[in-house]
């Protein structure tokens, strides 16, 4: 819990630093579970742009973040069925639940689709 109450700190002291640029909106359609958790982390060039959390009701999850300048961000995100706040994989090596690991251009609105293994 405290890591977890840490981590959210420090992606409030990102967004507060990326306000004065454009809003990069992530829809996240055709979720394969209506449960859990999406956790799901924007950066740029190796930096952290922010990280955020939802909870799945539906099959559609929307989050916003502040992005300094247009330009690629890379985007990774996992949907915890477990609630152990991790991905987990099998023997094999493969992601057991929903994620996906994509870039996208600037602000503006995105869809995105997890990827099962």
């Amino acid at each position: 819990m405290k890591k977890m109450i840490i981590t959210m700190a420090a992606c409030g002291v990102l967004s507060c630093q990326a306000m004065s640029g454009q809003v990069l909106t992530l829809r996240f359609v055709n979720l394969p579970y209506a449960e859990g958790t999406l956790y799901v982390s924007v950066s740029a060039d190796g930096k952290p742009v922010g990280a955020q959390m939802a909870e799945v009701f539906d099959e559609t999850v929307e989050m916003a973040f502040d992005v300094k300048e247009a330009g690629t961000l890379a985007v990774q995100a996992f949907q915890d069925l477990n609630d152990n706040r991790q991905l987990d994989f099998d023997s094999y090596g493969r992601p057991e639940e929903p994620c996906v690991q994509t870039t996208v251009e600037g602000g503006g609105v995105h869809e995105i689709e997890l990827k099962q293994y």
